[in-house]
């Protein structure tokens, strides 16, 4: 340490206005061309809705399990909307709320839980 207090750090500052690590940062640097996918975001590509419709499992449906995934972008558009099979007998389909019904868990189309988070996870990954 010197008298001033600064001791040895004082050395390591950098000067106002310069960029740090400029040299490790090429995307930084003046002269740097975003690639394409770098290109901005627009509203349709950070924001989104997600719903969840739930049914009533066990006992007098009071448990909730997880029946439809929709998700919306920016721009109304529907990405994803789909049923959820339900691995326990559901007690309480909440029709009168999610517009649910046993022959939409039971379809064809209707994917498990599994599924829809990896489906949930693809659209929304690095938004």
């Amino acid at each position: 340490s010197d008298a001033s207090g600064k001791g040895r750090w004082q050395n390591r500052r950098r000067r106002r206005g310069t960029p740090r690590n400029m040299e490790k940062r090429p995307y930084h640097s003046p002269n740097h061309i975003s690639p394409p996918h770098d290109k901005p975001m627009t509203k349709s590509d950070i924001y989104f809705a997600l719903d969840c419709e739930m049914v009533g499992v066990g006992p007098e449906g009071l448990d909730s399990a997880v029946a439809r995934v929709t998700i919306c972008n920016w721009a109304e558009k529907v990405l994803l909307d789909t049923f959820v099979k339900v691995p326990v007998e559901v007690t309480d389909y909440r029709t009168f709320v999610s517009g649910i019904e046993a022959k939409d868990l039971e379809s064809d189309t209707a994917v498990t839980l599994p599924e829809v988070r990896k489906m949930v996870k693809s659209i929304l990954s690095g938004k």
